[in-house]
Order: C-alpha cells, then sequence, then structure tokens
C-alpha cells in the first residue's frame, strides 16, 4: 500500500483543537473530554462514538505518522456521513471492502463481526465501512492505516 500524506480523503471535516492526554497518533479515533477541554483516543471499545479522527499537524511540518505528544495542542476532523478518512485498524483485525468498525477502546478500529440482523451488536458503535483490505490477522509490521468511508 502506498504512503498515505494525509487522513483527509475526501470531505470538509469541521477542524477542532484542544490538548491532548496522552500520545495520539493521526488516524486515531479520538474524544473530547468536556469537563477537561482535552482530546483523548476513544476509550470505549463497542461504545458510541463520533467520527472524531487525528490529523496529521500540518502548522508544524508533520506527517501521517508523527505522533503527538501528550500535553500538546492535537488538531482532530469531525466527519460526516459519506466523507472519507485514513483510519487506523486494530493489530489482529482483518478487514476486507465493505467491512464495518467501531471504536477497539484504544483509537485504534475493529472489525465489526455482524450477522444478517446484526445479532447483538449495538447500531450506535458502527462508526464507518472499509473502502479498501487490510489484513493484519498475522505478524504484521506494515501500516494500520485503512480507507473508510463515514456511515
Amino acid at each position: 500500500m502506498a504512503q498515505r500524506s494525509s487522513i483527509v480523503v475526501q470531505g470538509e471535516p469541521k477542524i477542532k483543537e484542544a490538548l491532548a492526554v496522552a500520545a495520539i497518533t493521526p488516524g486515531m479515533l479520538c474524544e473530547y473530554t468536556p469537563s477537561a477541554a482535552t482530546i483523548r483516543k476513544h476509550a470505549t471499545g463497542g461504545g458510541c462514538a463520533y467520527a472524531m479522527f487525528a490529523l496529521e499537524d500540518e502548522n508544524r511540518g508533520k506527517g501521517v505518522t508523527d505522533d503527538y505528544s501528550s500535553a500538546n495542542i492535537v488538531r482532530v476532523g469531525v466527519f460526516t456521513p459519506g466523507d472519507e478518512v485514513v483510519g487506523l485498524l486494530a493489530a489482529g483485525e482483518t478487514a476486507v471492502v465493505g467491512s464495518y468498525f467501531e471504536s477497539n477502546g484504544d483509537g485504534y478500529l475493529r472489525v465489526v463481526d455482524t450477522d444478517a440482523s446484526w445479532g447483538a451488536v449495538s447500531v450506535h458503535s458502527v462508526i464507518a465501512q472499509s473502502r479498501e483490505a487490510l489484513d493484519l490477522a498475522s505478524s504484521h509490521t506494515g501500516s494500520h492505516h485503512i480507507k473508510i468511508m463515514i456511515i
């Protein structure tokens, strides 16, 4: 897979900035913590989430592989349905084109294991659908970046 140059693939996200409470990698699913006015990695696996992803810090000449440090200002994009973004797939996951994703609880995305009726999956946990395939099930040392469409 070619090196990504931007987290935003298609769309016009609303850009927000706040203090990061831990290191955050561009492409991570994030959440805002109003009580502290900070941004952190989305922390609830399978929980409801806004489509808020950390963006590359282009204002400082940083790329998609350059992490934000804790206690620095992080830029995030809030995306709407139909927008395309580059997210981060959790280790051990295998996505095919059309896979659905929810939060893994650590800023990464995991594939939602669905059946014809969606089983016990909360529809509110589903954030995006895969636009490409990526297999991280075996020992994988390459990129975790995957193109997704917000739903």
